[in-house]
Formats: C-alpha cells, sequence, structure tokens
C-alpha cells in the first residue's frame, strides 16, 4: 500500500486496538480528495484481512 491512496476510518481514540484501512484506486482517490477529515461516507470494497488494521482493497465511494 506504499504507493496507493487510502481512507483510514477510527473511532478517534488515542489508542484504538483496530481501524478499517480501506485502499482506493485512481478514480476513487479523485473523489476522495474532495473529503474533509470527519466526514461521513459510505464504502464498498473486499476485505483482504487483518494487519493491525482491517484492510479492505478495491474501496468505492458509494454515499456522502
Amino acid at each position: 500500500m506504499l504507493n496507493d491512496a487510502y481512507l483510514v476510518f477510527s473511532d478517534g481514540a488515542s489508542f484504538e486496538a483496530v481501524r478499517v484501512q480501506c485502499a482506493l484506486g485512481k478514480v476513487q482517490a479523485a473523489k476522495a480528495a474532495s473529503l474533509s477529515k470527519g466526514a461521513r461516507v459510505t464504502i464498498r470494497g473486499r476485505v483482504a484481512g487483518l494487519m493491525m488494521d482491517v484492510l479492505v482493497r478495491d474501496c468505492e465511494l458509494v454515499g456522502q
């Protein structure tokens, strides 16, 4: 995920155990660029596993 854009969803706690990290393609990254921190969005993707965070691939922003 080093060169991929991604969104991180969390509850904002300082020491939360699990976050959701959504990898975005170029088109979705352009859509996400207009988001502000704390914005409410709906996403759809494919869960790829757990590596400290829940990793979700092929994410789409389907609602804002």
